[in-house]
């Protein structure tokens, strides 16, 4: 269908197992309101340590939201950008 006279099967070296971790904050989350607000100067001084740091959020809303949070604390212009997707 995408490629009717066939097509060519690349095989990367795979690099290094990725590091998945759960960032635990000293503050404990918020029952309700404010989103991960709370966790905004723990979250840059991770993405400080490290050269790619990818963070999780259930909804675009959430993950827009964050990220406006986290540009606004971003006083020494750390790159960080967003991007939000179906993973389905």
């Amino acid at each position: 269908y995408f490629a009717p006279g066939g097509c060519a099967v690349l095989t990367a070296d795979p690099g290094p197992a990725p590091d998945i971790r759960m960032l635990t904050t000293e503050a404990p989350p918020p029952w309700s309101g404010g989103g991960g607000r709370y966790a905004i100067a723990e979250v840059l001084e991770e993405v400080k340590k490290h050269k790619t740091t990818l963070i999780f959020h259930n909804t675009r809303a959430q993950a827009e939201i964050f990220f406006h949070h986290l540009w606004l604390a971003n006083t020494e212009d750390l790159p960080i950008g967003i991007h939000h997707g179906s993973l389905a």
